[in-house]
């Protein structure tokens, strides 16, 4: 498991408001997160979305629902607004690699009670009688790439796009699709020619290439198709536009033995670089070490609670003792009385 994905319905009888939203993230990371609020006499709306869903269809449905929300109910948007940078608030407080840290391995163990605990202490300064329900699940990289990839099917329908299939140097290359890192990833625009870039396979290509893949690798194959991770090498990319108006990538790759894959990529997805796949990739790891990596987490973020709060003594101004109204008037009557003590004085040995 690389990430945990958390969908999230909260209802809140003494606001009069629903809350709808989601967290992506890994253990130990600030997660991504969106939310709509609504009042609660416009909660038929969020009813489009459902907490079962996957996250390809929960994400696509949350953005149609709010677009929709902020067409017809117009105080939601500000109460949208007001909620985020409460949200915020709330993470920045806690720290987010703890929260991530928190969050992560609840979704690791499929520990569903304790995310829900997690989220409703996050949400209680909001409105102190919340009710929340909460799906969550873990994922791999391998798994939301392939499922980035289904998601891309509807625009790689676009004639054009198939088009450039089937151009002689692309047409029987086997085909790809990049490991999708959607938290710390990077866009194609940031690969050259000549790094590494992690794929899956989706097909074998021809037949010669198919065989020659077969051979030289043949631990990651089952059938045609393998979700083991291929570290690969950018040859070439080159910005396709589809009649839509959407920019794609065509990359070739070499899978290290000759062979090169084909992938069309949508401009705007993050993608794994082989850097963070050893930073990030956790599967392998024992309780122990998470538990070990946790506490260093929490170790971390006390010294720097610590040190915070240091500093702000340091750094604020030694307090400064204001004179209230009361002072004022007694300093002047004991200036009147001084005045008057000495005219009398002066009268009495000089009139």
């Amino acid at each position: 498991m690389e990430l945990y994905f958390i969908k999230l319905r909260a209802s809140s009888k003494l606001t009069a408001e629903e809350i709808l939203g989601y967290m992506l993230g890994k253990i130990g990371e600030l997660p991504d997160y969106d939310f709509v609020v609504v009042p609660s006499r416009y909660s038929r709306m969020l009813n489009m979305v459902s907490l079962k869903d996957d996250y390809n269809t929960f994400v696509e449905n949350f953005k149609r629902l709010k677009k929709r929300v902020e067409r017809e109910a117009g105080e939601a948007s500000s109460l949208t607004k007001e909620f985020l940078n409460y949200f915020q608030s709330q993470i920045s407080r806690k720290s987010g690699r703890l929260l991530g840290a928190e969050l992560g391995t609840a979704v690791k163990e499929s520990d569903i009670d304790v995310v829900k605990v997690i989220l409703t202490e996050l949400l209680s300064g909001w409105s102190s009688k919340i009710e929340v329900d909460v799906e969550a699940t873990a994922i791999s990289l391998e798994e939301f790439s392939v499922s980035s990839f289904q998601s891309q099917i509807s625009e790689l329908d676009d004639e054009l796009i198939l088009n450039v299939f089937q151009r002689p140097d692309v047409k029987d290359l086997p085909e790809i699709f990049p490991v999708i890192d959607p938290i710390d990833g990077k866009s194609l625009d940031e690969f050259d020619v000549g790094d590494s870039i992690y794929f899956v396979v989706l097909n074998l290509g021809s037949e010669e290439n198919k065989k020659k893949l077969l051979n030289d690798f043949p631990d990651r194959f089952e059938g045609k198709t393998s979700n083991i991770p291929f570290p690969g090498t950018l040859v070439s990319k080159e910005l396709v536009r589809s009649k839509k108006g959407g920019y794609h990538y065509l990359i070739k790759v070499d899978f290290g033995n000759g062979v090169l894959g084909k992938a069309l990529i949508p401009k705007s997805l993050k993608i794994l670089s082989s850097e963070k796949k050893y930073k990030t990739k956790i599967a392998g790891e024992s309780e122990e070490e998470w538990l070990g990596k946790i506490g260093e987490i929490l170790e971390e973020t006390e010294k720097e609670t610590v040190n915070l709060k240091k500093l702000k003594e340091l750094s604020e101004p030694p307090p400064i003792v204001k004179s209230s109204k009361m002072d004022f008037l007694i300093a002047f009557l004991l200036t009147l009385l001084f005045i008057g003590v000495f005219l009398i004085i002066s009268y009495l040995f000089f009139g």
